[in-house]
């Protein structure tokens, strides 16, 4: 028998001891991404050995500087993508000059041409609109050669509709140019602008027409080319000519992108634009980029005024935001909201701890417990008894109807 109380206890002791040492409840597994949103958060993460905060035991602070530099590497390229794109635009443009100056109206129509087909979206990116309308304009000028034609008042109206204040320079392209171009200026004024509604996919995606950005799901536009560009986190960027009156509606559906890890996917966005933690989708990316090296928690701080706010992201979930008056503060005060084994837990307090010191308010009785309460309840079941009683013993009077009529 004793033997048999024995083996029990040990039994249960050795499975006490597995548990305790299982991987799930170790210390320091949870590895936390700090992530500022400003460059100044940024240099005060990164100064000194693993950042200015040491976390506690319970979390691992991941090398932010290898995590940056993947970004930076896959953003780099992206970028030196988009430089050389934009150096075959200058190819391009260089070479319809020439072809402006030998009136080789042909070839400058098939090189402008080609040059708008194949980088459509680059030139249509906001930040290279001027490229955009040095290309129509110089189409319109190939396809006026000596004299106005309808194609080319077609591609001044869409210079017009870039930049509706910008003009050719008189000294460059001669009189007769700019008064074709002022032909153009006249016959916009003369058309009215039509709704045209925009249904663009994934519905968070950062949309541009004409260069302008636009944030609902219709524009007025006056009758003409007009162009549409549109970039989403996560997704390849794109641009896609129409024109007005035929086209009342304009769809698109942004391609996912899919090539490479979610880091090299984050940094391809980011030479697009910068992160926005507000929007879904950019939390997202950021989250899911962290997972790809590993890591389960994001803390993202960003300046509050003389203060500093802190927000820890798991998964597809937020913890609450907290202001405090540091840095190393606000992320603890974050991270307060992230269990031991990495995921979120309920709400948090925003409001810092008692101090031991500060005397400890007496606890309120129960309202059950109140006298107050009972001896109300008393007077008035006391005067309902009497009322009732009252009424009751009095003598009944017969019912009587009473009229009052005019005197």
């Amino acid at each position: 028998m004793l033997l048999r109380v024995l083996s029990v206890v040990l039994t249960w002791g050795l499975a006490w001891g597995l548990a305790s040492a299982a991987p799930g409840n170790r210390s320091g597994e949870v590895r936390v991404l700090l992530w500022g949103t400003t460059p100044e958060i940024e240099a005060e993460l990164s100064a000194g050995p693993g950042g200015p905060l040491k976390l506690d035991g319970r979390f691992e602070s991941i090398d932010r500087a290898e995590f940056s530099a993947a970004l930076e590497r896959a953003r780099a390229q992206a970028q030196a993508q988009a430089r050389e794109g934009l150096a075959a635009v200058e190819v391009g443009l260089a070479a319809a000059r020439d072809h402006y100056l030998a009136q080789d109206w042909d070839a400058m129509v098939a090189g402008l041409e080609q040059l708008e087909a194949e980088h459509l979206t680059l030139l249509a990116d906001p930040r290279h609109c001027d490229a955009l309308w040095e290309t129509e304009f110089r189409l319109g000028l190939a396809r006026a050669g000596d004299k106005p034609t309808p194609e080319a008042r077609r591609r001044y109206l869409f210079a017009l509709a870039l930049a509706p204040e910008r003009r050719p320079a008189r000294e460059v392209y001669g009189p007769a140019v700019v008064a074709g171009f002022l032909e153009a200026v006249d016959a916009q004024n003369g058309h009215v602008a039509a709704p045209v509604s925009l249904d663009v996919q994934p519905p968070h995606a950062v949309v541009h027409v004409d260069c302008r950005p636009v944030h609902t799901s219709h524009v007025d536009l006056r009758p003409g080319l007009h162009v549409i560009h549109a970039r989403a986190m996560g997704y390849h960027s794109t641009a896609v000519l129409f024109e007005v009156p035929e086209a009342t509606r304009v769809a698109i559906s942004l391609v996912e992108d899919v090539d490479g890890d979610a880091v090299v996917r984050l940094g391809r966005s980011l030479a697009a634009g910068p992160l926005v933690l507000a929007m879904p989708s950019h939390r997202r990316a950021l989250v899911e980029a962290a997972a790809a090296r590993d890591i389960a928690v994001v803390v993202v701080v960003e300046p509050a005024g003389d203060a500093v706010m802190a927000r820890a992201l798991v998964g597809e979930g937020r913890g609450p935001a907290v202001r405090r008056a540091s840095i190393d503060a606000a992320i603890d005060a974050a991270l307060a909201s992230v269990a031991d084994d990495g995921t979120l837990r309920g709400p948090v307090a925003a409001s810092p701890p008692r101090s031991s010191s500060e005397p400890t308010p007496p606890a309120r009785k129960p309202i059950v417990r109140a006298w107050w309460l009972w001896t109300g309840i008393a007077v008035v079941v006391a005067t309902g008894l009497g009322l009732g009683l009252g009424l009751g013993l009095s003598k009944p009077e017969s019912d009587r109807l009473i009229i009052y009529g005019p005197k």
